[in-house]
């Protein structure tokens, strides 16, 4: 019967789907590609949460983690342990010495020497020194080699694993010790801001990168234990993951916990998180301590705890291991910490999980019509404030205890009333959800259609005056011929040039070395036409300048102008500037003289420097287009290079001319500027 009906709603937890050939219009439970649901995706995502940090709004705490995928990372996470186990010699110190048990942590038995606690001030305030940056001008970190470093991990080692205690001192020498170690964590606490949750014993657990349900968890102590547990990776697949563990959490009579919270995301672009209001705690199985690595004490995912039986614990404590979150409001209210729970615990979740959100948004598939639940884990530590463990998709949602038979039903159900009922009515209830971030995202701009493009410009080399080249250009007026009256006096000038040329230049025949006299008169006489024609031109383009000019000085002396400042005199500016235009009259013809008189030159030379006549009618035509541009700025035209023949007779005396060769010599300069 559904054989040929389309498919509109499809629920799915961890099978696979063609999203390439499913309906955009189809309403899946999740979404494409996401990373953020794995120990590796969380861990990179996270490490730039800091860019998204609003204050109130998106703030995610989580213990710092390692991707261990190249030797790179492996390096990092040996500097930050060595540094740990530097911080945490000196709280131990600091400890000891304020409950009074100086006598006991520095006696004659000791075999811890003194400068162990000397080598961990001087690496805590190298690196103080690194992050103020004061290593710039100058080299404040001495240089120390690894074993140097595996000799302290040595004493470090005694002192937190095997009890050992340091050699004997005096009580100044005590004293000494004390206040070092106290005014060099109070320095280092401003950069390390995990400091508090790290505790004394350097503890880190690694983590597979692709597992789930605490397969392959484990928690270690040692550096080279860790070391060799991750040494086989991959880059494109890395296998394990090292995180700092949180040495202080909050305890409930005297056994770990974490806290369970579900979120429903409902848009990637724009993020749409809804907060689920009830949560539910896991304990563990066995009682709290540091000294035991075992996972029954420190990992309370219920598929491990199931495997073991409860130990003897407080009789408060639930024989499932859980608790929902009204039975630890009441639990806060005996400890005097009631308004905790409204005012750090539940924003504090919902801050971490806004903030990891926006951190993998870009990462996401930004496909409408999807949804997802998800299951957070965190962690409270002594002050009550939530870590982020992980983020896990498919949470698990059997009801494994009377706790999760109530919840997960109801979580369910209302997930439901969100994606249908809301859907379709913005009035519809929510059930427990309640909406804790929606991204503002502005609409976007209508397309004008312009192509809108960056283009940089040419920036030329400066010249005299701090100027380049093109800004002079760009600064000087436009081209006059530009303008229609200039170009029909440029056509005008060359139809009369052409004209001049057709009666007085010989055929457009390339002349041989043996060309008669007549032939170089003849070109001789067409080249002065050319010039006294264009000296014509450019006098009547200048009387025509000037007069414009004097008309213009003569309507400003007629027009009544308004005496807004009284700098200005008007009539003295028009009387300068017919002087200035008469005293260019009159250089101008002044050049003309010359410039014939230089012309007459040329014709009474010497024989061998005769102007050859080879050129045609159209390749005169074309040199005076190119020139044109030349004669609108008012410049003279520099007169025709004289040419000298040579064949190659005179290169070679046993034999025939064989070819013509003409050198250029450099043109007589007549330009006037």
């Amino acid at each position: 019967m559904l054989r040929n009906t389309a498919v509109n709603f499809i629920w799915a937890t961890s099978e696979n789907i063609d999203w390439n050939n499913l309906s955009k219009n189809t309403l899946v439970s999740r979404f494409p590609r996401v990373y953020f649901t794995t120990k590796v995706g969380i861990c990179s995502y996270l490490q730039q949460s800091h860019w998204f940090f609003e204050n109130g709004i998106a703030y995610t705490r989580f213990p710092r983690c390692y991707i261990i995928s190249c030797n790179d990372d492996v390096q990092a996470f040996v500097r930050d342990f060595r540094l740990t186990a530097c911080a945490g010699m000196l709280k131990r110190v600091i400890r000891a010495l304020q409950l009074g048990h100086a006598s006991i942590f520095f006696s004659d038995k000791g075999k811890i020497p003194l400068r162990a606690i000397e080598f961990a001030v001087k690496r805590c305030s190298e690196f103080v020194s690194s992050e103020e940056h004061e290593d710039i001008d100058h080299d404040t970190e001495q240089k120390i080699w690894d074993h140097q470093w595996d000799q302290y991990l040595t004493y470090y080692y005694q002192l937190v694993h095997e009890r050992e205690t340091f050699v004997s001192a005096t009580e100044d020498q005590i004293k000494e010790i004390y206040d070092c170690c106290k005014t060099t964590l109070e320095t280092l606490r401003k950069f390390c801001t995990q400091m508090d949750m790290d505790g004394t014993n350097n503890l880190w657990i690694v983590k597979p990168g692709a597992k789930s349900r605490g397969r392959g968890i484990v928690l270690l102590t040692k550096l080279e234990d860790i070391v060799h547990r991750v040494s086989v990776f991959s880059a494109n697949e890395p296998r394990y993951v090292v995180q700092k563990y949180i040495e202080k959490p909050l305890l409930i009579y005297h056994t770990k916990f974490d806290i369970r919270q579900w979120f429903l995301v409902t848009s990637a672009y724009p993020l749409t998180i809804w907060m689920y209001k009830e949560c539910y705690l896991r304990f563990c199985s066995q009682l709290f301590s540091l000294n035991n690595t075992h996972e029954s004490i420190h990992l309370s995912n219920n598929a491990i705890q199931c495997k073991y039986k409860n130990a003897k614990r407080d009789g408060a404590l639930p024989d499932e291991n859980m608790w929902d979150c009204y039975t630890f409001q009441a639990y806060l209210r005996t400890i005097g910490k009631a308004d905790r729970w409204e005012s750090v615990i539940y924003p504090g979740m919902k801050q971490s999980i806004t903030g990891a959100l926006l951190a993998a948004q870009e990462h996401m598939e930004h496909r409408r019509n999807c949804f997802e639940l998800y299951g957070a884990d965190f962690m409270l530590t002594e002050d009550l404030v939530p870590w982020l463990i992980e983020i896990n998709s498919s949470p698990c949602m059997s009801p494994t205890t009377s706790v999760t038979a109530r919840l997960c039903a109801q979580c369910l159900e209302d997930v439901i009333k969100v994606v249908i009922d809301k859907r379709n009515n913005k009035d519809a209830e929510t059930g427990m959800f309640e909406l804790a971030y929606r991204q503002q995202v502005s609409p976007p701009q209508p397309y004008m259609g312009m192509n809108l493009t960056v283009r940089g410009c040419h920036i030329g080399r400066p010249i005299k005056g701090g100027r380049s080249a093109k800004q002079e250009n760009v600064e000087k007026k436009p081209k006059e011929s530009d303008s229609p009256q200039v170009k029909e006096a440029i056509k005008r000038l060359s139809d009369q040039l052409a004209q001049g040329i057709d009666t007085l230049s010989p055929p457009s025949t390339p002349i041989t070395p043996a060309t008669s006299t007549t032939s170089t008169e003849t070109s001789n006489t067409s080249s002065i036409e050319a010039i006294r024609s264009s000296s014509r031109y450019k006098m009547n383009k200048n009387y025509e300048h000037i007069s414009r000019r004097i008309s213009s000085s003569k309507t400003m002396a007629t027009v009544d102008i308004p005496q807004v400042n009284h700098l200005f005199d008007w009539n003295k500016r028009v009387e300068k500037t017919k002087a200035a235009c008469q005293n260019m009259i009159t250089k101008f013809n002044n050049d003309d003289k010359t410039d014939d008189e230089q012309n007459i030159n040329i014709t009474d030379g010497k024989t061998n420097e005769k102007l050859p006549s080879v050129v045609t009618e159209k390749t005169h035509k074309r040199t005076l287009e190119r020139k044109s541009p030349i004669l609108n700025k008012l410049h003279r035209i520099s007169s025709l290079p004289n040419i000298k023949r040579k064949t190659s007779k005179e290169v070679n005396n046993n034999g025939p001319p064989l070819f013509t060769t003409y050198n250029f010599v450099k043109p007589i300069n007549t330009r006037v500027s």
